[in-house]
């Protein structure tokens, strides 16, 4: 191919010509003149190599959420090189850069520039950084068995909720009472809350205590009749108080307390709390006192010899 193309003079003796819009290699025909001078124009040819520049072509794994991992593409390109920049003065040489635990300060535009010799190329995209919800699931344990307790995750806005708690316990609500406590409910309450929006989510645990309480068994010796003594029994337990209540206002902070010559009105329901620590159990026993039967004798005397007492 070739083109007539006049040169600029730039100092005596010499001359620049720039070109521009030069798509395929050949040999292209330069004529020039120099101005003032008598002399006829002058040609040459010149044979030129037109490189196509390497393809840049930006894209990412955008929209992600906070935390999770931001992943930049471009496609290969034989014996380039690579120079991404991005918000926050960010920079990379990589062709497929990485970006762990995304934050939203990293949302913006990402600009890479291929380069193959003196050839470039540049491509820009831009990522989107959603946040995804934030605070830790807790609770109100360690609590004893028989009681209540709580576990929650902080208030986010448009999210659901989802529980995960032994026993196979599930729950949508952002809060939860569970009790009375057993020992099977102790262990690892997971919930994740996810943005109905944009599907970010975040998974967060919370471990729940349950104190085992003291044993509580009351008995007694009963039925008893008027007069009879009543004797009442719980196991022990280790380093723990007693509180008896009963009929009749009856209290006592013995283990295994005796009431003397129970009456009619001792009968009733008797009660036990044994308390160990913060953690205390109930039990009750029912006790009957019958009245004692009443003894009238009597005969068919006077009588005479031979008759029938």
């Amino acid at each position: 191919m070739s083109g007539p193309v006049t040169p600029v003079i730039t100092t005596p003796g010499s001359a620049t010509s720039s070109i521009t819009g030069l798509t395929a290699s050949g040999t292209y025909i330069f004529t020039w003149t120099i101005s003032n001078s008598p002399c006829a124009a002058s040609s040459d040819n010149v044979s030129i190599v037109v490189t196509a520049p390497p393809t840049a072509a930006a894209t990412s794994n955008s929209p992600v959420c906070t935390t999770d991992t931001l992943e930049l593409f471009t496609p290969t390109v034989a014996g380039a090189t690579y120079s991404w920049t991005g918000p926050g003065t960010y920079t990379s040489s990589s062709q497929n850069p990485i970006r762990l635990n995304a934050t939203t300060a990293m949302a913006g535009t990402y600009t890479v520039t291929v380069s193959v010799g003196a050839c470039t190329s540049t491509s820009s995209t831009t990522v989107v950084v959603n946040a995804s919800p934030t605070g830790s699931a807790t609770n109100t344990s360690p609590v004893c068995e028989g009681q209540t307790f709580n576990i929650s995750v902080p208030t986010s806005s448009s999210s659901t909720y989802s529980w995960t708690v032994p026993l196979g316990y599930t729950s949508s609500t952002r809060v939860n009472t569970l009790g009375p406590a057993t020992l099977g409910m102790a262990g690892v309450y997971t919930v994740t809350v996810t943005k109905t929006a944009t599907g970010c989510s975040r998974t967060t645990s919370t471990t729940v205590t349950i104190t085992p309480g003291p044993t509580s068994r009351a008995a007694s010796n009963a039925p008893l009749c008027e007069g009879d003594t009543l004797s009442l029994t719980t196991p022990t337990a280790a380093g723990a108080t007693y509180s008896w209540t009963g009929p009749g206002g009856f209290t006592s902070s013995l283990q295994n307390p005796f009431v003397n010559g129970v009456t009619t009105a001792s009968t009733g329901t008797y009660t036990v709390t044994v308390t160990a620590g913060s953690c205390f159990t109930s039990s009750s026993v029912p006790v009957t006192v019958s009245s004692m039967p009443t003894a009238n004798p009597s005969s068919n005397s006077p009588l005479c010899d031979g008759d029938s007492l």
